[in-house]
């Protein structure tokens, strides 16, 4: 399965980085999603599934059925069904072009599920509003959503690297037969069409840390050791 690349504003961009950095601490065995191979045209993840359960959530509008999960982030659409992701950050060619495929090894559907739409967070209020959301164009639409199961998001230049949010989506939902397909494994890979190298300049060790906590592929990037302060 291909996956083409989606844009992503500078708020939702930003809010995605914090929350990977927040969660950038857990241990490799926590972790569900684990690099498979690293080199400078390719970056292989594995993604398992961790423990989840489906739990009730009272709105104004009624009672819902929301996924409770350890999965860090969720896909950021007000208004659309609540979707949580894994999401990591990849460094990527600075003048190249990324492209993204899916291999399913394990999934399966529930059935009879009222999924609970998305709801603004406090910086997202001033566009969406503080009112009960339900986005009816995606909920009277018999497909899944998110129609993809992962989302390379377009990049940012980061002092040293540049950087792209990988999204994995292992929920997706159809809101008119109210079936929700769970992903418990795949495996998402990550082409590139030109060598991914390393910066001109040695890395600061102020922010070497940094990158090797929230980046991926790091270790295929960086290959020199990282300056020294002066």
């Amino acid at each position: 399965m291909q996956v083409t690349s989606v844009r992503l504003s500078r708020l939702a961009w930003s809010t995605l980085f914090l929350t990977t950095l927040i969660f950038a601490d857990q241990s490799a065995v926590n972790n569900p999603l684990q690099i498979e191979q690293i080199d400078s045209h390719q970056s292989v993840l594995h993604f398992q599934m961790p423990a989840f359960s489906m739990g009730q959530v009272t709105l104004t509008s009624g009672v819902y059925e929301q996924i409770q999960s350890s999965l860090q982030s969720t896909v950021r659409d007000p208004g659309a069904p609540e979707i949580p992701t894994s999401v990591t950050y990849l460094a990527i060619p600075e003048n190249g072009q990324a492209s993204v495929s899916v291999e399913i090894l394990a999934s399966s559907v529930m059935q009879g599920i009222d999924l609970v739409p998305t709801q603004a967070q406090q910086l997202e209020v001033e566009t969406f509003g503080s009112g009960f959301l339900k986005n009816d164009a995606i909920y009277t639409q018999n497909d899944w959503y998110p129609q993809s199961p992962a989302a390379l998001y377009s990049p940012a230049k980061m002092r040293d690297l540049t950087i792209a949010p990988l999204e994995v989506r292992p929920f997706q939902y159809n809101p008119v037969t109210k079936e929700l397909r769970v992903i418990t494994e795949m495996r998402v890979s990550v082409n590139f069409d030109r060598e991914l190298v390393a910066p001109d300049q040695p890395v600061s060790p102020l922010f070497a840390p940094l990158y090797e906590a929230v980046i991926s592929n790091y270790p295929a990037v960086v290959t020199e050791e990282v300056a020294r302060p002066t």
